[in-house]
């Protein structure tokens, strides 16, 4: 007798589960610094279109492929033997993206740790790099004074006024978080910190998926909800810092010579190199979660058009926090947005601490930014997890 499978209490636990693995840290760091590099609301037309003509109907046909077959993406694939190889690499590439994933986490969770301090530990300067950092009307004088005479209390011979400087904020993340060897050929050594916090993440999984998903629909009540709560605190304390407004101009203002513009960086936020705008499809591809086999367990029509939309939603909503922010630390530094803004990590782990850091009562502003972002992280971590070990724990049994 063939074992029966485990049900979603409701409907909308289901619904809050997949908007949960849906919407994750992508939304906060990679959709608004392409929005911004690509000519602001010029962005969204392309964008729009490839949305509606590409993710949203590849979404629902994986959700239909499924429910038309019956099975999961291990033997699904019996309609075509050929492409049987497919359904295994959709198994590989989530088991892939859970280990990954959790690594970020656990970079979050360090953040979040060091968080809970009255001075953020990365606001000083604990590095030769970073002592002009910010110094407005460099001299040769202040110069030679600093190599010598600094508030390290240690010799800096190599600064110049034309050499390169860090951020407290980057050197915090590299030098503390990361203890960056500086070459992949290095290996270095053990981060115990972050070796917990990786430890501590998994833990914190595991005991949310300890009863299926049964606990997970009681969980994501709070995991896919909360982090439009802070995300909307964050927003409302951003709006109000000076220089916000200019970031929102900045953010939304369409470029439109970047629509004849026949090269943009690719999906991965690499402004380096540059391909051409057929590459807008990649990017929605990675902003619409589909072909990492969980969508063909499950399907609803109307949750095939609906979740898309809401990812997307939420990653236009999030832009406004981000730049906001960006749009403040031009203020005070007197400079372009073009020169404060990061794609990618950068923008979570280095641009946004520096600027909660100059925050009022910016303590609690770190707090529950990173909080955030472990939620985010942890809601899509869940989902993944339950889904790859359901996929092949009950592929006999659909």
């Amino acid at each position: 007798m063939a074992e029966e499978r485990e049900q979603w209490g409701r409907q909308l636990e289901f619904i809050l589960t997949m908007i949960g693995y849906a919407v994750g840290l992508g939304n906060v760091w990679r959709f608004p610094y392409l929005c911004f590099q690509n000519g602001g609301g010029a962005f969204l037309i392309p964008y729009v279109i490839c949305l509606v003509l590409l993710g949203i109907p590849m979404f629902a046909l994986e959700c239909a492929f499924g429910q038309y077959g019956g099975k999961g993406p291990l033997s699904i694939w019996s309609i075509n033997p050929t492409f049987k190889g497919l359904g295994i690499s959709m198994v590989v590439a989530a088991a892939l993206i859970f280990i990954y994933y959790d690594v970020i986490i656990a970079w979050g969770l360090r953040f979040l740790v060091a968080s809970f301090t009255t001075d953020l530990p990365w606001v000083e300067c604990h590095d030769c790099s970073c002592l002009l950092y910010n110094q407005k009307n460099v001299t040769s004088e202040l110069v030679e004074t600093l190599r010598y005479n600094n508030s390290l209390n240690i010799p800096c011979p190599n600064i110049s006024i034309n050499g390169s400087t860090s951020s407290p904020s980057e050197l915090f993340f590299s030098k503390e978080i990361l203890n960056d060897s500086g070459s992949i050929e290095e290996a270095g050594e053990i981060q115990w910190q972050l070796l917990i916090a990786n430890g501590v993440a998994y833990a914190i999984v595991f005991l949310v998926l300890l009863k299926g998903i049964q606990s997970l629909g009681k969980v994501v009540y709070f995991t896919a909800t909360f982090p439009y709560v802070l995300l909307t605190i964050l927003l409302v304390r951003s709006a109000m810092l000076d220089g916000a407004y200019e970031g929102v101009i900045y953010y939304l203002t369409p470029r439109w010579e970047r629509l004849a513009d026949a090269s943009m960086p690719n999906a991965l936020g690499d402004v380096g190199d540059n391909c051409n705008y057929k590459h807008m499809f990649i990017i929605v591809i990675f902003i619409v979660p589909f072909s990492y086999c969980f969508l063909i367990i499950y399907y609803l029509p109307r949750d095939a058009f609906m979740i898309p939309i809401i990812n997307c939603l939420t990653s236009f909503y999030a832009g406004f926090v981000v730049f906001c922010t960006l749009g403040h630390m031009a203020k005070i530094k007197n400079v372009d947005i073009d020169d404060v803004t990061k794609g990618g990590p950068g923008l979570a782990f280095i641009v946004y601490p520096e600027a909660i850091a100059s925050m009022p009562v910016s303590t609690l502003w770190a707090i529950l930014f990173f909080f955030m972002l472990c939620i985010l992280g942890f809601s899509t971590q869940c989902y993944v997890l339950t889904n790859t070990l359901r996929v092949i724990s009950v592929e006999d049994h659909f």
